[in-house]
């Protein structure tokens, strides 16, 4: 019997340790810095064991933002050399909880599980070369140089 109770308690205690969180996804939340408010999306995806990390900041028209990215159990550090940190604790499989820190402010930061695809900034059509009819009055102007070596 005790063997039987033995086996039983190894094999529930495996399904435990066997079980892990996936944090490969996107990431949603919003930045509370009290007078503004900015929407923070957080990606993250693993290949061959390793993880790299995207952010994109939608309202400030940043986006692809790369992050170095360290995951050890249920904690997940991210930084890039702007001096962008969060620290993260993985609560449940939709929700990391944890610290967003730059320029020396720290603020508490809630992301959830998003379907939201990485984002590319939106091109922006600028007319360098504009073409005729102009929308305003042209004049030819000629200007003799007299030191001109012609």
């Amino acid at each position: 019997m005790i063997r039987y109770l033995t086996l039983l308690l190894f094999i529930v205690l495996q399904s435990c340790v066997g079980y892990s969180q996936s944090i490969v996804g996107s990431w949603l939340g919003n930045l509370d810095f009290g007078v503004q408010k900015l929407k923070f999306v957080l990606h993250i995806q693993e290949e061959n064991g390793t993880y790299t990390a995207k952010a994109d900041s939608p309202d400030q028209g940043a986006y692809g933002i790369p992050f170095d990215i360290v995951v050890k159990g249920d904690s997940v550090v991210v930084k890039n050399s702007m001096g962008i940190a969060l620290g993260l604790k993985v609560q449940g499989d939709h929700k990391l909880v944890g610290t967003f820190s730059q320029n020396g402010i720290t603020i508490p930061v809630v992301l959830s599980r998003s379907e939201q695809k990485m984002m590319e900034a939106p091109k922006v059509n600028r007319y360098q070369t504009p073409h005729p009819p102009y929308a305003y009055d042209t004049l030819d102007v000629t200007i003799n140089n007299s030191y001109s070596q012609d």
